[in-house]
């Protein structure tokens, strides 16, 4: 089900971009009449008035008559509902920031230079003087920027609201398409990666760790807490309510986490509230060198090649130098163990990751 929220600059032939991702990928473009149409309805107002509210040109007459607050509400409504139904290019209407927390939306932005905007509306309205094209672009602009700040809280031009951003007057139109098309249909998985315990060094470290290891996920969310180390057992209460915040907003097909019999306190009581929480999906637990001496015998391979086994080790080494103090942070424990359970479960490379599967419903 593809889902792309699109937001264009006047002029920056994003419409000829929307139009060419809806003929080659057989998607509805969500015009903005059909919006309107149902705003106005719900609203109680003409629809032209909705129009003019959003473009910045509405009366004085017609500000006053349109509730802001309702209009930002149904406007969402009327946005999610589009997604639900899916296989949609949603162009503008605050789709982008309202649908920036669905995982499988794509956010893109078209933009281009003034002077290419400038001869794109000169020509679409028959213009003699460019002049005023550049007054009805800056207009439009301005307006945008007010409804998106206003009604959303952000800036429509930060780029990480996107998962691209798009030039047409350095990019061909088709080329856009093309880019865009990949990005919708490219394969990967979606990812929340959430570290319970950080102060300011190890948040960093999460988050620098995370972008690498999570560099071919078609999406990903780091969720960083500062819950206090070594105290998870006396703080467990609220550790437990994290949890549940957290399963309301996701549906997992994997959940990752500490292995049940750890000897570390913190990540037992983290294993122990994973199974308490997600009760219906499928857990694998990974295991951690330590001085305790707690490695035990897992149940499920999954055999990597030696690039793969190495970058680990790059990886792990390049971003938590908070742990480079500890005696069994160093690339021989972490190749050591991936060496034995290649041979555990006979991996063609020679290496392996070990997981401990208490339950596994078929």
């Amino acid at each position: 089900m593809t889902v792309i929220a699109m937001t264009r600059e006047m002029g920056s032939l994003g419409k000829d971009v929307a139009a060419g991702l809806a003929d080659q990928m057989g998607l509805t473009v969500v015009h903005h009449e059909l919006v309107e149409h149902n705003l106005a309805e719900r609203l109680g107002v003409q629809e032209s008035a909705v129009h003019r509210y959003l473009e910045g040109g509405a009366s004085l007459l017609e500000r006053w008559k349109i509730d802001k607050e309702k209009l930002s509400r149904y406007t969402a409504e009327e946005i999610l509902e589009l997604a639900k139904q899916g296989n949609v290019v949603i162009r503008g209407w605050g789709a982008v920031a309202i649908l920036r927390a669905v995982p499988h939306v794509l956010r893109v932005r078209v933009c281009a230079p003034m002077p290419s905007r400038e001869r794109v509306m000169v020509e679409r309205l028959g213009l003699m003087i460019p002049n005023a094209a550049t007054s009805e672009i800056l207009q439009n602009d301005a307006a945008h920027a007010r409804i998106m700040r206003g009604f959303f809280g952000v800036n429509w031009e930060d780029p990480q609201l996107y998962h691209v951003v798009l030039n047409t007057g350095a990019v061909p139109v088709d080329a856009c398409v093309s880019i865009v098309r990949l990005l919708a249909e490219r394969p990967g998985s979606t990812v929340v990666w959430v570290v319970l315990s950080a102060d300011a060094e190890r948040e960093r470290e999460a988050r620098s760790s995370a972008a690498d290891f999570l560099v071919d996920a078609a999406e990903s969310t780091v969720i960083v807490k500062s819950f206090r180390e070594s105290y998870f057992p006396y703080d467990g209460a609220q550790i437990k309510d994290f949890f549940e915040v957290v399963k309301q907003s996701i549906e997992p097909d994997l959940v990752l986490s500490h292995h049940i019999n750890d000897e570390h306190q913190d990540h037992r009581i983290v294993a122990q509230l994973t199974w308490n929480t997600f009760r219906n999906h499928v857990v694998a637990e990974y295991e951690i060198p330590k001085y305790e001496g707690d490695l035990g015998h897992p149940n499920a391979y999954v055999p990597v090649s030696d690039e793969v086994a190495e970058r680990k080790i790059e990886l792990l080494l390049k971003h938590f130098g908070s742990q480079h103090r500890r005696s069994w942070f160093r690339s021989e424990t972490f190749r050591g163990i991936m060496a034995i359970r290649g041979v555990e479960c006979n991996a063609a490379s020679g290496f392996a990751e070990g997981l401990h599967m208490r339950k596994l419903i078929m």
